[in-house]
């Protein structure tokens, strides 16, 4: 199954970190990725398991959890403005789930929605 999947040094650029690799003799768009990433307003521990279309995000502020998200059916992973490699979307196979946008620069911003078609 591929999966629209930036370059290895994109994501390199928006972590400011590489990650760990679970199998190191796989390609990054087929593997388990673990980012770690600061700010000022904390850390971003950011799991991206590829092969499972599962992502989990958790956002820190020293021992405390500001935001946990366990994520399922995870179809593509885009960097956005490449001059700065500062912006992270993902998109869902479900038509209702909007994209997740995650940002680490100037300081860790998470968005993310879900339309109601039913009203």
């Amino acid at each position: 199954m591929d999966i629209p999947f930036p370059e290895n040094f994109e994501l390199i650029a928006f972590f400011e970190s590489e990650p760990e690799v679970r199998l190191a003799q796989n390609p990054w768009q087929y593997n388990e990725l673990t980012f770690n990433a600061k700010s000022d307003n904390g850390t971003l521990n950011v799991v991206m398991m590829t092969g499972s279309e599962r992502v989990e995000v958790k956002w820190m502020q020293g021992d405390k959890i500001v935001c946990h998200l366990d994520l399922r059916g995870v179809k593509y992973y885009k960097i956005l403005d490449k001059d700065k490699y500062d912006t992270l979307i993902m998109g869902f196979s479900a038509p209702d789930v909007q994209d997740l946008v995650i940002r680490i620069r100037p300081y860790i911003s998470i968005v993310w929605g879900y339309n109601n078609r039913s009203s």
